[in-house]
């Protein structure tokens, strides 16, 4: 009876361990991708509150970096998860 119990329980505890839902990962995804210019821009807000002038100037580099790892980052997702428009 002992043996069937732990069957049991190990076969609940295997079926609960579901695979992640395919559009949940795919999400998860593409929040990665968004928040690369989400937070370039909080950066770019607080920099330009701030005056200061020294970092402004770094800002056009700063943001074509980050554009691009946008850009890398959702040029994968494609290739994961096909055309996506």
């Amino acid at each position: 009876m002992k043996v069937l119990w732990m069957a049991a329980l190990t076969a609940i505890s295997f079926s609960a361990c579901k695979k992640e839902d395919k559009m949940v990962t795919m999400t998860n995804d593409m929040c990665a991708c968004i928040s690369i210019m989400m937070n370039a821009s909080i950066t770019v807000d607080s920099t330009l509150r701030a005056n200061n002038f020294a970092q402004t100037a770094e800002l056009d580099a700063y943001l074509n970096a980050q554009e691009k790892q946008s850009t890398n980052c959702f040029q994968g997702l494609e290739k994961k998860y096909g055309n996506m428009e």
